[in-house]
């Protein structure tokens, strides 16, 4: 493939994804995922809690609400949804899928490496005798 047909190829297979991340967003989604050429919304539920005011409480009954508007609006626009799980809980992934939702990110970097080192160190302390 020349150089050319390699730049049109690509430029035709180009995913546009918009991330969603504040409240306010969410209380303008439809005209967010409204614009053409949107392929993905992919919501971001730690800073989407945090902007309101529940940082971290994915179980919040306003969090589910605004996760579910969004999932709607996906539906509404023909717009593929996604989400993070932040936690590494394979539960959370499978009921997401059940929920609607075709992108996932399955936990965040940096707490499948916390969620390592501590449960390794936990059990470390654990094997070693007591002094």
């Amino acid at each position: 493939m020349g150089v050319e047909a390699h730049y049109k190829s690509a430029n035709e297979e180009i995913l546009v994804a918009v991330r969603i991340e504040d409240i306010e967003a969410v209380a303008n989604i439809d005209d967010i995922l409204a614009v053409e050429g949107i392929d993905a919304a992919f919501i971001g539920p730690y800073d989407i809690t945090a902007s309101m005011g529940i940082t971290g409480d994915f179980e919040h009954p306003d969090f589910i609400a605004a996760r579910n508007e969004i999932l709607a609006s996906c539906q509404r626009n023909g717009v593929t949804p996604g989400i993070n799980v932040v936690q590494p809980d394979a539960k959370q992934v499978i009921d997401r899928i059940s929920d609607g939702f075709h992108l996932l990110a399955y936990c965040l970097d940096i707490t499948m490496v916390l969620t390592t080192c501590i449960d390794g160190l936990n059990e470390i302390r654990t094997a070693l005798p007591k002094k």
